[in-house]
């Protein structure tokens, strides 16, 4: 539901990095290749809500905005772009239309709250400034708001009941409110200076909107009626990530480009069952070679404080390569938690991970942990692993 802000430090980039020019990752053409043993990434179930078939988006802006100009023109573009089309395949969604580009003639403001986003949004519907179908029915279409580098948003997860605030926890949030007694969803993009690493942070605000845009699309209404999205009492970890298909991409730094745009990729369960394994998000990268590892146990942990927890990493890639960096983070465990026998990952090749839960862990909360396959700074992948302490 909302594209989390990514703070890790990769190890990789270190002195003790490998080699990453393209001839140094591949193995000599004649080898013998079968990828690695490794688990089966995970899925994202139908719950049955709601979803938008063809989504009408409406791109809000503010007179100050230096943005404005190019955020017009990457709405129309996204509507119509491969990457709609693409990601869309497994979810149910594909085409879509801009309903209406809305100018505010005022600035932004330098602090608002989700609430205060809601009512604005339901004034403008009701006093005509900010469009709405013939009818009046607004279950297809998506309000976008956009919000320049000087507004700080705050918001509460309904999911969880904790504060968070824009460019600190979060790079975008989409959501669902009520006008009158019809409901519509809308999302929120702050502008975030360094807010993705790669990206500029016009870049970074494409991105984030296209993730919320492909989450909005699959799964409206995320916590009273949810659809594309993995329950919370799932059994795999991957679920810390959010969940949702753009939640489960974010981690990756590869960005779709097309038209002159940036568009983040996004999970596809079709891909995610291919066999061999491959990536997981599209549109796919052109003569990429995926690799990555998988953990055993690929499910929650259950463990209690003060107890250690062993798993087992297996390294796999799509061709032939040469070894990569493995590091391994954790936003809930101090890093003096976490302990890898080897910092080299093959294809085919295990590694032993062995996470002590401190005394003081509390019960009842989850932990993830990230295991990062790397070759660059801007060149990794990502596997969840996950306690949760009893």
């Amino acid at each position: 539901m909302r594209v989390a802000v990514l703070a890790v430090a990769l190890a990789a980039c270190g002195p003790d990095f490998l080699p990453t020019t393209p001839a140094d990752m591949l193995a000599p053409a004649d080898m013998v290749f079968a990828q690695g043993p490794h688990a089966a990434f995970p899925q994202i179930p139908n719950q049955g809500g709601p979803r938008m078939a063809h989504p009408q988006i409406v791109p809000i802006t503010f007179a100050d905005d230096p943005n404005r100009a190019t955020i017009e023109s990457f709405s129309k573009w996204i509507v119509g772009s491969t990457w709609m089309t693409t990601v869309g395949a497994d979810y149910g969604f594909g085409s879509a239309t801009v309903l209406g580009n809305v100018e505010r003639t005022e600035n932004a403001p330098d602090a608002v709250s989700l609430d205060g986003i809601e009512s604005f949004i339901s004034a403008g519907i009701a006093d005509k400034s900010i469009p709405e179908p013939a009818g009046g029915d607004l279950s297809s279409v998506f309000y976008m708001v956009y919000y320049p580098v000087h507004t700080t948003i705050t918001a509460v997860d309904q999911s969880t009941g904790e504060s968070s605030t824009s460019c600190v926890d979060f790079l975008a949030w989409h959501d669902y409110s009520q006008h009158a007694t019809t409901p519509f969803a809308f999302t929120f993009i702050p502008t975030c200076v360094g807010g993705t690493p790669g990206l500029t942070d016009l870049e970074s605000v494409e991105s984030s909107a296209s993730h919320e845009l492909a989450e909005a699309s699959s799964d409206p209404s995320w916590f009273k009626n949810p659809a594309f999205i993995i329950p919370k009492a799932s059994t795999t970890p991957w679920v810390l990530t959010g969940g949702e298909n753009g939640d489960m991409c974010s981690w990756e730094p590869a960005q779709w480009r097309e038209g002159g745009f940036v568009a983040q990729r996004i999970w596809s369960n079709s891909a995610a069952l291919t066999t061999p394994s491959g990536d997981p998000c599209v549109p796919a990268i052109a003569n990429d070679v995926y690799y990555n590892v998988s953990t055993t146990p690929d499910t929650f942990w259950m463990s209690a404080p003060g107890q250690v927890v062993n798993y087992t990493i297996q390294g796999w890639s799509t061709a032939p390569m040469k070894p990569w960096t493995l590091e391994v983070d954790s936003p809930d465990l101090p890093a003096s938690s976490l302990h890898l026998s080897s910092k080299i990952m093959t294809n085919g090749g295990t590694a032993q991970l062995t996470v002590t839960i401190p005394a003081t862990a509390k019960k009842g909360t989850n932990a993830m942990i990230e295991v990062f396959s790397s070759r660059s700074a801007t060149d990794y992948h990502v596997w969840f692993a996950g306690i949760r302490i009893q």
